[in-house]
């Protein structure tokens, strides 16, 4: 694994962990859970571009390129602020 690779497994690690589950019914908003499972979706593209490093694969530049992208949206949506189950901030 490449220091790229660990430093994307990182972010995605700590972007995972502010957002919560996605299923689990914990989140203090509507949004916030349809939000939860947008980034899953994310996830999945994150961790295929990561997996996909390596020289047989001749997309390998592209899957990079939308793992970022993915990663960048993640990241997007821990800095949202939800309000609370009554709608209060």
């Amino acid at each position: 694994m490449t220091k790229k690779q660990r430093a994307m497994l990182i972010d995605l690690l700590g972007f995972c962990n502010v957002l919560g589950g996605c299923l689990d019914r914990t989140s203090t908003h509507e949004s916030k859970l349809w939000d939860r499972q947008e980034a899953l979706m994310d996830v999945y593209k994150v961790l295929y571009g990561v997996l996909t490093q390596h020289k047989e694969n001749d997309y390998a530049d592209e899957d990079w390129d939308e793992a970022e992208k993915s990663l960048e949206n993640i990241k997007q949506l821990t800095k949202k602020v939800y309000p609370d189950r009554i709608g209060r901030f």
